[in-house]
């Protein structure tokens, strides 16, 4: 009898002990769980904190139709065969056909001479404008080959157009050549997009370029953030935009870096190929792009005509 008190005393005993075990894992279970859930509570507040915080994010520059300010920003020198005036003439013509109207024209000649000639035909311009003719240009620096003055032509003439649309509180900046094409509906679109996706830094254009390419050479369709990333030789300046609010900045440090460097390349018995200027910023925003500081878009309709390029007999 007392044999089998003894092992049903035991089998409750260690039926107590099994149960005092399960309780005992059930409370360690319970408390990785919930420091489980603590730790991925606090990783997506941090991840929120990060993306809400000002030095991460994507600044967003909301505007209206009423309240975004357009700049075009262009330049011109004088043409070793006389065409620069017939240039100007059409492309005043062309702004004033835009569907869109309300921007302001900043053009600076880059040491264009006659100088009369060049504020003949830009007063002639029915639209707002301001009127600038540098008395300096790379093109009177000794540069050694042609092609660098083809690489950084223009580059002081923008750089001055370019601060004085900044300083006005401009906040869009359109780039154009004086020998390119827009077709009427170009304005409206820049515009119309900005407005849309207000986060955008950098547009770029489809393009036609020469006869028979387009530029980008892609075969993107659909019109979404970074749909395209800005990349060096695959694009035509005249077809690309700028968010001024968000890399106005950028731009003109860049520029002033370039000019600071034919400077350099002036005073130097030595001389070097320089890469052309338009190239190495589209590289500087693409790498900007990928890292998620800022935000490209690409519209993929050809609004922007160019017929020829690298016109260097006509530079020095």
């Amino acid at each position: 009898m007392s044999g089998q008190w003894n092992i049903g005393n035991r089998g409750r005993e260690l039926a107590l002990r099994k149960k005092q075990l399960k309780q005992q894992i059930s409370a360690y279970a319970m408390q990785q769980i919930r420091a489980h859930i603590r730790k991925h509570v606090l990783l997506k507040y941090r991840e929120k904190q990060a993306i809400s915080s000002p030095h991460n994010a994507v600044k967003d520059t909301s505007y209206t139709y009423d309240s975004i300010k357009v700049a075009v920003i262009t330049q011109s020198y004088y043409r070793k065969d006389g065409s620069s005036k017939k240039c100007l003439q059409n492309m005043f013509k062309m702004l004033e056909a835009q569907t869109y109207k309300k921007f302001k024209v900043f053009i600076t000649g880059d040491n264009y001479q006659p100088e009369s000639e060049f504020l003949e035909v830009c007063n002639e311009y029915k639209g707002e404008i301001y009127i600038h003719n540098n008395n300096h240009s790379c093109r009177d620096l000794n540069l050694g080959r042609i092609q660098n003055y083809w690489s950084y032509g223009g580059i002081h003439a923008a750089y001055n157009s370019y601060i004085k649309a900044k300083q006005e509180g401009f906040d869009i900046a359109l780039m154009l050549d004086d020998d390119d094409h827009w077709y009427d509906s170009y304005v409206n679109s820049i515009v119309d997009n900005f407005i849309k996706y207000p986060k955008t830094a950098f547009m770029i254009t489809k393009a036609e370029y020469g006869s028979q390419q387009y530029l980008p050479g892609t075969s993107i369709d659909s019109i979404y953030y970074n749909n395209y990333i800005p990349t060096g030789c695959d694009s035509v300046r005249s077809a690309s935009a700028h968010n001024i609010n968000l890399i106005g900045d950028i731009v003109l440090n860049f520029w002033k870096g370039l000019i600071e460097e034919v400077d350099k390349m002036n005073l130097e018995d030595k001389k070097w190929g320089l890469s052309a200027a338009d190239m190495q910023l589209l590289n500087l925003i693409g790498a900007k792009v990928r890292s998620g500081e800022y935000k490209s878009l690409y519209i993929p309709t050809a609004l922007v005509r160019k017929t020829s390029d690298c016109n260097w007999g006509n530079i020095k």
